[in-house]
């Protein structure tokens, strides 16, 4: 015992016991150090266990140096030249407890840096598609869904950012490297993994091998290999393990209910599941709508086979509420839509009463619903379930613009791309978005990289058009990409038709009326009010008539209908029968005591100016006053909306008989608007006609009649040149030579 104790004393004396308590402590800071590089991406994998390993060898060394070597005020010298008397052991050892001291503090600002610093950032992964290892081509669609599988259960833990299945797609068979993807990708992890269904005389076998990857540094993480006999059961097993695996390398912890879901399997049918997988990828895949339609009886033979199968259920609710209301496929007839949507409404809610935590239902459901704050909760519901479910936040995003928040839309389709960065309608729907905020400069940036990502994509390039239609005054170059869309997509009703509104307001009336015949034909229910004002502009006042009879007879209370009729009624001189049109149809708009905001100001001066052509001025004059201090407190807007808004704003002063006021709007909105000949015969309506005579009100007209002249002249030498986007289906001239004017 005394000479254990003796020994004791001198590791003490010597420090030893000191120099091994600071060698771990800043080894173990350095190792913390290492991993905190590791998960900023600065390092890779492998400089973690070699760090341990070149610490594991320099232990016994550091302790050896401390017990045969004395730091001394002369220096470094053999512990057994120095005399007791002038060793400084004491002071070296008490030097050493203020690092081992500092060593902690700083472990622990490392270990606050990692824990409320670096975790706020999710790991991201994507997962790229898996092989087919097999050499049965037929087995391709089954290895495509477990890659859906596999990428969906990944996705629906909270804390990892998973890329969805459309950016990884087209890494299938690329040559393009790990850390290429990875940047492509925005992701710090790939997943790889190969999948072989194998026929053997004991039955169907599957074979699954899957590594994870740093990759920047194309540096593996963790493999596993898997041999399992082929059923529903064992399938979603491998993809549990796959998916907790996964978790538990990036130092993910999964919540009880993660655990949960990850546990549970959707159906045990195997026949059931194979059936689910060809629908789901029609879900994705819709070009037409014979696969839509296809998609739709695979998902519901997947639900004859196992009704208790609440995935199925939940992704057919999403592809029939995708096919009726988000798609462009020509219009199906309101029996059969209603009944689809009936389904639909069916397949979501039934999906939930099997299980309420499906963001794909909930998704559906938000799509199919007529209530605003119906769809709110909804999608709201849908992105806490699953914040890696990129389709959720797009139609949120609509949703959101359409109540006004476009800021906030714009915020959640950027989390989208997030998601997904090579999905090539995200990006068209923030130009979308960027447009209605006045930003056509960005607008346009992301429209062309939607087009560099999918060529082939037709939105996009309406996009475009829109940009010059409402910002540009360009109506000639808007009809270049208007063309250019439809010749991608030539089933969009609404696109067509807005086609036959440009070539009107540029007098072409063959164009007009020949992409007018094709929407028509398109959506023979019926397009709003465009195709009104092309008959409008064209001068084709009993086509007009005709139309807007019709949509009063569908909508009572539609504006452009009873404006038409109001304005035929003022040129006629039944001025106290369009007063009586506007109160029945606008009962709010055109009240004593009207509060005038975004929703009814248009109605309120349009009632304004029948009370003016009564006579009845002072009402007039009440009228219009609301309406111009409502204009005038809104925000400046250097987009269409805030032409429109500018526009209305002259009219209205020039009835008040501010009439320089009113013809300056004019000139600012052609100067600085760029507003061009865009509805450029709203101006032969009588509330301009104070100033008709005046100089600047003709200069102003003549101008926009020239920017017609010019550009229809431009379109007209482009297609006889042959320089024009085809136009299937629609029926033109072979020679235009002239410009049509009303």
């Amino acid at each position: 015992i005394g000479t254990g104790m003796a020994l004791f004393s001198e590791l003490k004396r010597r420090n030893v016991l000191r120099m091994a308590v600071l060698y771990v402590a800043a080894a173990w800071l350095l190792l913390q150090v290492v991993g905190v590089l590791i998960d900023l991406d600065v390092a890779p994998v492998s400089i973690g266990p070699v760090t341990f390993k070149i610490f594991a060898i320099g232990l016994p060394i550091a302790l050896m140096i401390s017990w045969y070597f004395e730091i001394t005020p002369e220096g470094i010298k053999r512990e057994r030249d120095v005399e007791r008397a002038e060793s400084i052991t004491r002071l070296t050892g008490r030097r050493m407890d203020f690092i081992v001291i500092a060593i902690l503090v700083a472990a622990l600002g490392v270990f606050a840096f990692d824990r409320w610093w670096i975790a706020t950032d999710r790991p991201s992964l994507a997962i790229l598609p898996c092989l087919n290892l097999g050499k049965d081509a037929a087995a391709e669609s089954f290895v495509m869904g477990l890659h859906e599988d596999l990428l969906t259960n990944t996705a629906g833990i909270k804390g990892l950012r998973v890329i969805s299945r459309t950016s990884v797609d087209q890494y299938r068979n690329t040559v393009k490297t790990i850390p290429e993807i990875g940047k492509e990708l925005g992701v710090n992890h790939l997943l790889e993994c190969g999948v072989q269904r194998v026929k053997t005389e004991q039955g169907d076998r599957v074979r699954v091998n899957a590594q994870l990857i740093q990759a920047k540094f194309d540096e593996h993480m963790w493999a596993e290999n898997y041999d399992r006999v082929l059923t529903a059961e064992n399938l979603f097993r491998v993809q549990e393990d796959i998916a907790k695996a996964v978790a538990g390398t990036l130092r993910v912890q999964l919540t009880e209910e993660e655990e949960a879901k990850l546990k549970k399997a959707p159906t045990e049918n195997l026949q059931a599941y194979e059936a689910y997988l060809r629908g789901r990828a029609g879900l994705h895949q819709t070009p037409d709508p014979e696969t839509a339609r296809a998609a739709i009886e695979d998902l519901q033979r997947a639900i004859d086979l196992d009704p208790e199968f609440a995935l199925a259920y939940a992704e057919l609710a999403q592809q029939i509420a995708i096919f009726v209301k988000w798609s462009d496929f020509p219009s199906l007839a309101k029996e059969e839509e209603e009944k689809f949507i009936a389904r639909a409404r069916h397949a979501g809610e039934t999906a939930l009463q099997l299980d309420d935590s499906l963001a794909a239902a909930y998704v559906a459901l938000g799509l199919l619903a007529d209530e605003a704050p119906l769809k709110r909760l909804a999608y709201k519901r849908a992105i806490d379930l699953d914040p890696n479910y990129d389709r959720a936040f797009v139609p949120y995003a609509s949703h959101l613009a359409v109540a006004g928040q476009i800021e906030e839309a714009v915020e959640y389709v950027r989390k989208a791309i997030a998601l997904c960065p090579n999905c090539a309608d995200y990006y068209n729907w923030l130009a979308n978005h960027l447009r209605t905020v006045g930003r056509p400069g960005d607008a346009e940036i992301q429209y062309l990289r939607a087009i560099e990502l999918d060529p082939e994509l037709a939105d996009p390039h309406f996009g475009l058009g829109g940009l010059d239609f409402f910002h540009t005054g360009r109506l000639d170059d808007a009809i270049i990409h208007f063309r250019q869309g439809y010749s991608l997509n030539p089933t969009n009703a609404w696109q067509t038709v807005s086609m036959a509104k440009i070539y009107s307001d540029i007098g072409a009336r063959e164009e007009a009326l020949a992409f007018l015949a094709r929407a028509e034909e398109l959506r023979p229910e019926g397009l709003s009010g465009w195709p009104l004002y092309v008959h409008w502009n064209l001068g084709q006042e009993a086509e007009a008539t005709a139309y807007a009879t019709e949509l009063l007879e569908r909508v009572p209370w539609h504006f452009s209908a009873v404006d038409w009729f109001n304005q035929m009624d003022i040129r006629e001189d039944r001025v106290e029968d369009a007063l009586a049109r506007a109160r029945n149809a606008w009962p709010a708009a055109t009240a004593s005591d009207v509060e005038v905001d975004e929703s009814n100001d248009l109605l309120v001066a349009k009632y304004a100016e029948l009370l003016q052509q009564s006579g009845d001025t002072a009402q007039a004059e009440i009228f219009f006053n609301r309406c111009l201090r409502h204009l005038e407190e809104r925000p400046t807007r250097t987009n269409f909306l805030g032409a429109s808004h500018l526009r209305r704003r002259a009219w209205i002063l020039v009835q008040l008989g501010r009439h320089d006021e009113g013809l300056q709007l004019l000139k600012t909105l052609y100067e600085d608007y760029s507003f061009g000949p865009y509805d450029r015969f709203a101006y032969d309506l009588p509330v301009w006609d104070p100033v008709r005579d005046r100089e600047e009100f003709q200069q102003f007209r003549a101008k926009l009649d020239a920017d017609a002249a010019r550009q229809l002249a431009r379109l007209r030498e482009m297609e006889r040149n042959g320089e024009m986007p085809p136009a299937p289906g629609v029926q033109l001239g072979s020679t235009v030579a002239a410009t049509d004017q009303q």
